[in-house]
């Protein structure tokens, strides 16, 4: 059976065909202004690398900020649910989910069937999301993608003593005019970052295995810092901003066989 999954995000919006247990395509297109052009852009991509007739995919999931602007799902659903869907289906020994992207980030333990038995969620602002590491980066002229290479390059460790955006900005601009390096600064935000994730999962009961998903999830720097934390191995999936989509799908499969 075909279903596509959607997952509407402040910065992307993704779409997962799946068949059966196997995952046929996905496409990534960032959000923009115009959430109906995006939808369909990333929509008419992955069915097209999926090599399928549009017409054949009936099942299709929706969640995210946006989920309510696709018309044409036929199940619209929460991204937690969603995150746990997927987490459990591509890694089936999940037990714990760490999600951040752009401007939330979620945390949860989860039984064996993706059911989730603990649950919490930042998301009164952007401290600790991507968005945070965006406007960082802007600060020290980099790119986001420049935040986790410049800060795996750093050799002397500094600390932020603020993740609140306003009062980060003020902070990383005095040690721009300190005379610290970029890399060090770098590492300084993506070691807020992995603290505050850290901070976020120390609210549960954390089992084996942690899965790292979201687009913070590809920085590596973070990953690294976060699991340090935590003295416990993150795993991350080769696509980590996928996976909720791919639990959309999931979601939209078995509602539409019951």
């Amino acid at each position: 059976m075909l279903s596509t999954g959607i997952d509407i995000g402040a910065e992307n919006t993704k779409v997962a065909v799946i068949e059966g247990d196997h995952l046929l395509a996905y496409s990534v297109v960032p959000s923009g202004w115009d959430t109906q052009a995006s939808l369909q852009n990333a929509f008419d991509e992955a069915v097209e690398k999926a090599c399928l007739d549009p017409g054949k995919i009936t099942h299709v999931g929706a969640t995210g900020m946006g989920k309510e602007s696709a018309t044409l799902a036929t199940v619209h659903t929460t991204e937690s649910t969603c995150s746990a869907r997927g987490a459990v289906w591509l890694f089936p020994g999940t037990r714990t989910v760490i999600d951040i992207g752009a401007e939330q980030s979620q945390a949860m333990v989860l039984d064996g069937e993706g059911r989730i038995l603990q649950y919490v969620r930042n998301d009164q602002c952007a401290a600790g999301a991507g968005a945070f590491i965006t406007e960082m980066a802007s600060i020290l002229e980099l790119s986001a993608a420049d935040i986790s290479r410049a800060s795996l390059l750093s050799k002397n460790k500094i600390t932020l003593n603020s993740t609140c955006t306003i009062f980060a900005e003020s902070e990383v601009i005095s040690l721009i005019n300190e005379g610290s390096h970029k890399d060090d600064i770098a590492r300084a935000v993506c070691d807020a970052i992995a603290a505050k994730a850290a901070s976020l999962l120390q609210e549960l009961r954390i089992e084996k295995d942690i899965l790292f998903i979201g687009g913070v999830a590809r920085n590596p720097s973070i990953v690294d810092l976060l699991g340090q934390k935590l003295g416990l191995a993150v795993i991350v999936p080769e696509e980590p901003r996928i996976i909720t989509a791919i639990g959309a799908a999931l979601t939209a499969r078995d509602k539409q066989t019951l």
